[in-house]
């Protein structure tokens, strides 16, 4: 997966301040120094996959959300029979999470049926 910085950098400077988070907190949630995350974010580094779904969990979002790029989303047929458009919402992104990491494992050549 080819990922821009410039694109993620400011996706995860705009989540961890919709969450009320300064970087320190977000950078010990998350795994990382502070320093790392404040190049993250500005696009003066380029994060690892792994990194990105530390801080994707961290910020409790998907990888997707942060990159803006999601095969599985961009695949992702959601059908719920339901009133309540908040639960279907919450259902479909519980589902595309799901799917986001099977795809991530899939890459690092984990199988969950081994």
């Amino acid at each position: 997966m080819t990922v821009d910085a410039l694109t993620y950098g400011p996706r995860i400077r705009a989540a961890r301040e919709r969450r009320g988070l300064k970087q320190r907190p977000l950078a010990v949630a998350s795994g990382l120094s502070q320093p790392v995350l404040h190049r993250l974010e500005a696009a003066e580094r380029t994060a690892t996959v792994p990194e990105l779904i530390r801080i994707a969990a961290a910020l409790g979002t998907t990888l997707g959300d942060l990159t803006g790029h999601s095969p599985v989303r961009d695949r992702l047929v959601f059908a719920a029979r339901t009133n309540d458009d908040a639960a279907a919402e919450e259902m479909k992104e519980r589902l595309a999470y799901y799917l986001e990491m099977d795809a991530y494992f899939d890459e690092l050549g984990y199988s969950a049926t081994t």
